[in-house]
């Protein structure tokens, strides 16, 4: 046993101590091993895992039950990477894992940005529209540089619109989002600051420009990723994670003619700093889910928000049924595969190579009903919004999933302790992810086989940063930014 395994296992049997009111005996144990524990740093407690155990050992009866033993009287390809626990979950849940589309892009292209080589650090794509009474929208592509440069870019024409610099004054830039069908940009600064701005166009001289409207403190420090989720065509909500170990939630509004409007709904205090996030709409409760991976631990914290006033986290999902350890590995980035049926995907930190950690995420309902005493969705959320309060920390309350993965599969992708893996999905009806990989590699992978498709030589040296754009119906534009080379290549 590792020291610090022993040491947390130490922490945990404190932690049930003084939960239980044995406060003589904790004092004696740590009499005995002559220091002072620390209670508050476990987010499970010594009796959920031992509950969670004794839930496994159900579901693993369960799971022999439902699968045959003709599902494993063969070889073929279909079954090789799944464990029996995969296969009773797709089987229960007639689950369609997506195969990979063969069209893909072949055609590559360096990208002139007018950057003279300068490092772009974050870029992100969006379909932008200069007004609500305008069907004509852009392609375009936006990037930010080590320079303090935001640079963007028409992907069809491959013409920089706008290159503006020092837009956070002497802050550097740190993320770059526009909201699809709308000309707002959303630029964040090393400082914690959003600043909401307009890409607005010059009727008479044909220029962009970019329109500063709204300076927002979003965090204390560092923002390090944000999530948009539109609620109708004027208004969404901007989820964000910071340094400052807090979940954000900002409720914006606009239109083409009125002054935007940025009203924070919650925020909510961590117990680690988040590491990825992602927001969708709960197709049954039509309710906002926000998903936070986090440093140090597997567990997915879910959080949803209840009547635009509050953030209430609902339940933790673990990525890590196997091992029975939520410290062994923490996911780094989120991608939604499939969101019919629920089907996301987690990058891991796994070194030498990212693995890749797919879920059936389930619905709020199936979510609370995993309560003791639930009885209705409303009444539930009610519940929980009256009891809970705005700061993460133990509560043996909040239940964990653990009969939800599906593929636990090795990427091929090699990576150390200071990577930051990148995946997305492929857009439209196109099924399969793309990597971005530290050797400078894109590939292609089929989740429902485990198997690399393509591999695309695109830089020398790692990917710092990328993005898959839709460039029409049947066309796919796959934009990625070297960290050594310092090239933006198109794969088209």
């Amino acid at each position: 046993m590792s020291k610090s395994t022993h040491t947390h296992t130490q922490n945990l049997i404190a932690h049930y101590l003084k939960q239980n009111g044995l406060n003589d005996t904790l004092r004696a144990f740590e009499l005995e091993l002559n220091k002072k524990l620390n209670i508050d740093v476990v987010d499970e407690s010594l009796q959920t895992i031992i509950n969670d155990r004794f839930n496994f050992l159900n579901l693993k009866l369960q799971h022999m039950e439902l699968i045959d033993d003709d599902d494993f009287s063969n070889n073929d390809d279909e079954f090789k990477i799944f464990t029996p626990q995969n296969l009773a979950l797709i089987k229960s849940k007639n689950i369609n894992i997506p195969k990979w589309s063969i069209l893909s892009p072949n055609s590559k292209d360096v990208l002139k940005l007018g950057n003279l080589k300068s490092l772009i650090i974050h870029s992100s794509s969006a379909l932008m529209k200069l007004r609500d009474d305008d069907d004509a929208v852009i392609n375009v592509g936006l990037y930010i540089t080590n320079d303090k440069n935001l640079i963007i870019q028409d992907l069809d024409s491959k013409n920089v619109l706008v290159s503006k610099s020092n837009l956070h004054d002497s802050v550097a830039n740190k993320l770059i989002h526009a909201i699809p069908n709308t000309n707002i940009v959303l630029s964040c600064g090393m400082n914690g600051q959003l600043i909401i701005a307009r890409l607005v166009k010059d009727e008479s001289s044909g220029c962009y420009d970019l329109s500063p409207e709204l300076k927002i403190q979003l965090h204390k420090r560092l923002i390090t990723s944000i999530s948009y989720l539109p609620i109708d065509s004027n208004s969404g909500y901007i989820s964000s994670i910071g340094w400052d170990f807090k979940l954000i939630v900002n409720k914006i509004t606009f239109n083409s003619d009125t002054i935007i409007e940025c009203i924070p709904i919650s925020d909510y205090k961590l117990m680690t700093n988040g590491s990825c996030i992602t927001s969708f709409i709960d197709l049954e409760s039509n309710l906002p889910i926000i998903l936070i991976g986090r440093l140090d631990t597997s567990m997915i914290s879910v959080f949803t928000i209840y009547n635009d006033l509050k953030l209430l986290e609902i339940a933790k999902l673990s990525l890590n049924d196997s091992e029975f350890s939520n410290h062994s590995f923490q996911p780094m980035n989120i991608t939604m595969v499939d969101p019919i049926q629920n089907l996301i995907t987690f990058a891991t930190n796994h070194i030498p190579y990212m693995r890749l950690i797919t879920i059936k995420f389930p619905s709020i309902l199936e979510i609370l009903s995993n309560y003791d005493d639930f009885t209705t969705l409303d009444s539930k959320i009610l519940e929980i919004s009256k009891i809970q309060t705005l700061e993460q920390s133990f509560q043996s309350n909040i239940p964990i999933l653990r009969n939800i993965i599906i593929s636990n599969l090795n990427s091929m992708s090699p990576q150390d302790k200071f990577s930051s893996p990148l995946i997305i999905s492929r857009p439209f009806n196109k099924n399969g992810l793309w990597i971005f990989g530290d050797d400078g590699i894109i590939r292609g992978f089929d989740l429902s086989s485990g198997d690399v498709i393509e591999e695309l030589k695109t830089h020398e040296g790692r990917i710092k940063s990328g993005f898959v754009s839709n460039g029409g119906e049947t066309n796919e534009l796959l934009i990625s930014c070297g960290a050594v080379d310092r090239e933006v290549v198109m794969w088209q």
